[in-house]
């Protein structure tokens, strides 16, 4: 949180101007220095990021941030396997084979992909294929591997390959060989062209031309070959993706609230709109069995209650294909929006969480398993999502409402402030906000523990508010960080601050409006005793 690392690094700031060191043969003295350290005018925008803020017509600030809840898995829809062929050839009979001579050629049809969806075409993102061929032989033999099926920019795959002859007859020779399969189409109907999650081979092995005779021994293996299609991972898919569900009970981080650490936080109103969109080629159904705003800072959880979101089924038609390669898919979209009218959105979102926990059911194809004909479809980077976008005007009371954030400090205090003793740091304050303030810094040492702590003996006094609602006048507050001998030896051996601030509305608990044009002026002044040698 940006303001909180501006009253962090304002002890930075002071490092910067009072750093440097005097040294001399003559005897040590103290002298006070009095020096001004950081003027900085803080907005909104330092308490909120601005690609959260949006401002209205009345000049009142929203917050609006957006996360994804929940979105399907590529596996949890079409899961393709490693698949692993193994071909191992003998001869019945003990003859010579002459160099040249085709010992082996066959098409073999095998099954690609999952017992569940019916893929009769699919376009590979990545994969590849292993072939471990072995020679028993003292032959060479020449191989061709054709897989009829498989298409990269018009040309069918066709390898070729030698597997060099054992070094002594009874012994063996291994050879492996590597292929590519991303960006290939593959025409999953098989040898007939109408079947689904078939794949056809064809394995033609001969002695090679330059090669020795070959002597085969009666049912002794000539050549055994194990071909893998293994990490298949596809970008499109086609077919019959039959009727499935799929639950998930999970949660979801969330950031907004990340800093604050105690305190009470009312808001005025606030606003969700939960859309689902579905960008696979199959009808579906969506259920939210709960949604719940979790702080585990507290413990405190509190269920989402919406007649129309929670509970409740939500069809939304099959996507339809556009296309256009850059923009393959017309997503279909579901979406209900909440407020404090129809839901508890507004308990929900003071309970200030760090994560959603939630229950979702998804269905796929709930009409029936096959209402396309073959024809549904989806894109690895098209599936079912559920978006949250919250939308809250800034217009709350908060009462000791305390944000903590973690900064780091110089990287070696000891040298940077081994002269100076002990003095106080004076935090001038002009404030437009309507909430007074409060500060304390947490030094860190190198372990991490808490070893000393600065505090201002005041408050920031929060500006005066008129009867709209609206800031009438700036009030200017002086709050005075007395820096003991025992703080600044802390001092010297802190590794990183704890920046803690407590915010409390004026006329609390009266909502009150943020708007774009408050902001706070900082001045720090620094009146310190420095030792000079």
């Amino acid at each position: 949180m940006n303001t909180l690392r501006a009253i962090g690094l304002v002890l930075l700031c002071f490092v910067a101007v009072l750093s440097c060191k005097k040294e001399s043969e003559n005897p040590q003295w103290d002298v006070d220095i009095l020096a001004p350290l950081v003027t900085s005018t803080l907005d909104i925008s330092n308490l909120v990021a601005d690609s959260l803020l949006q401002s209205d017509s009345a000049g009142v600030m929203h917050v609006v941030f957006e996360k994804n809840l929940y979105k399907t898995n590529l596996d949890s829809l079409v899961k393709i396997p490693d698949t692993v062929l193994t071909t191992l050839f003998s001869i019945p009979a003990s003859i010579p084979i002459a160099p040249g001579t085709t010992i082996y050629a066959d098409t073999t049809e095998f099954a690609f992909g999952t017992s569940g969806p019916q893929i009769r075409f699919a376009i590979l993102r990545r994969g590849m294929l292993n072939m471990r061929a072995v020679n028993y032989s003292t032959a060479d033999l020449d191989f061709t591997l054709q897989i009829p099926g498989a298409v990269l920019n018009s040309v069918a795959f066709f390898r070729t390959g030698v597997v060099e002859a054992a070094p002594a007859p009874g012994d063996s020779l291994v050879k492996l060989f590597s292929y590519d399969l991303s960006g290939y189409h593959l025409n999953l109907g098989g040898i007939s062209g109408s079947a689904y999650n078939k794949l056809s081979y064809i394995l033609q092995m001969k002695t090679s031309a330059g090669s020795d005779t070959l002597y085969s021994t009666s049912n002794l293996p000539i050549f055994k070959i194990d071909e893998t299609f293994t990490g298949i991972f596809p970008e499109y898919v086609r077919g019959k993706l039959g009727q499935d569900t799929i639950m998930e009970n999970s949660s979801a981080s969330l950031d907004l609230f990340r800093n604050i650490r105690s305190g009470i936080l009312n808001l005025k109103d606030a606003m969700l709109t939960c859309t689902v969109e579905n960008g696979i080629g199959a009808d579906a159904r969506l259920k939210i069995n709960y949604l719940t705003s979790v702080n585990s800072r507290t413990g405190n959880s509190v269920p989402l209650s919406s007649a129309s979101l929670i509970g409740n089924t939500i069809n939304i038609n099959r996507s339809t294909e556009t296309g256009n390669s850059s923009d393959p898919v017309n997503e279909t979209f579901y979406t209900v929006t909440l407020n404090k009218t129809n839901s508890n959105l507004v308990p929900f979102i003071e309970n200030l969480p760090d994560k959603l926990s939630y229950s979702i059911y998804l269905t796929t194809n709930p009409l029936g398993p096959d209402i396309s004909g073959g024809n549904d479809f989806i894109y690895a980077d098209y599936l079912v999502n559920t978006k949250m976008r919250f939308e809250m005007p800034l217009a709350f009371s908060a009462s000791a409402l305390t944000f903590s954030d973690t900064v780091d400090f110089v990287s070696n205090p000891e040298e940077t402030f081994g002269n100076f003793r002990s003095g106080t740091l004076t935090l001038i304050a002009d404030n437009g906000f309507p909430f007074q303030a409060s500060f304390t810094l947490l030094l860190l040492d190198e372990n991490m523990n808490v070893s000393a702590s600065l505090a201002g003996n005041s408050l920031i006094a929060a500006a005066a508010v008129g009867g709209d609602g609206r800031v009438n006048q700036r009030r200017k507050s002086y709050v005075a960080i007395p820096v003991s001998e025992e703080q600044m030896k802390y001092l010297k051996k802190t590794k990183k601050i704890i920046t803690q601030a407590s915010f409390t509305t004026i006329q609390y608990p009266r909502l009150l409006s943020i708007y774009d044009d408050y902001n706070i002026r900082l001045k720090l002044v620094a009146d310190f005793t420095y030792m000079i040698r």
